[in-house]
């Protein structure tokens, strides 16, 4: 794993800061705001720019089952990178941190998916929806923002390859009539090129190897 430089979070940070979660229903029985790991996004955020360091900490505190699951699911110990954000005391060095976890719970999603290979279709939908909101909701600011820095477009490609992924779902169909197979081939190179473009978009990230 590569240590964070100070600077990703200058990169990463600004957009997050004024983050606001709209309301829709999960389909893992979560709402959008009530989603653990968005909640304590928005949750710590909200404290940093109070200058309430103490809740900031308890709020990383309580994401200590996702830096868990990272560990074995994509092989990254991001425990560090977020501890030295909060010692920081700096909102922006936090809220880049915080992206770069989503960021990765993204990445888990996928790959929960690719070790299934989408054999059950409620909970690959499922999955495959948490990392939709995940990108939108943190993440597809800062692209748009790099998109017009540099004339890329790579928000509105990792949105179209969102809408691909989810078609290679198939679907169960009405009591097994109009059923589609699912296409774990093409699931995986959908989100192949998503993981691919997010790189590109956010190099100082923590990544998998």
């Amino acid at each position: 794993m590569r240590p964070v430089p100070p600077r990703h979070v200058r990169r990463a940070g600004l957009l997050l800061l004024g983050l606001a979660l709209a309301t829709a229903a999960w389909g893992y029985g979560y709402q959008r705001e009530e989603d653990p790991l968005l909640k304590a996004f928005k949750d710590a955020l909200v404290h940093a720019r109070k200058g309430d360091w103490d809740e900031v900490a308890r709020d990383v505190e309580g994401l200590r089952w996702q830096v868990d699951e990272l560990k074995g699911d994509v092989r990254v110990d991001f425990s560090g990178p977020l501890a030295e954000a909060v010692e920081s005391r700096d909102p922006q060095r936090l809220a880049g941190a915080l992206a770069n976890l989503v960021y990765l719970a993204l990445l888990q999603k996928f790959h929960w998916n690719d070790q299934e290979a989408i054999a059950d279709y409620q909970k690959a939908k499922a999955r495959l929806y948490s990392a939709e909101v995940y990108y939108v909701d943190v993440l597809d600011g800062n692209v748009n923002r790099i998109d017009r820095r540099d004339g890329t477009r790579r928000s509105e490609r990792i949105k179209e390859l969102l809408r691909v992924a989810r078609k290679t779902l198939g679907s169960p169909g009405l009591f097994g009539a109009g059923s589609k197979p699912a296409d774990p081939d093409a699931f995986r190179a959908a989100t192949g090129e998503i993981r691919r473009l997010l790189g590109e978009a956010f190099p100082a990230f923590v990544k998998p190897e």
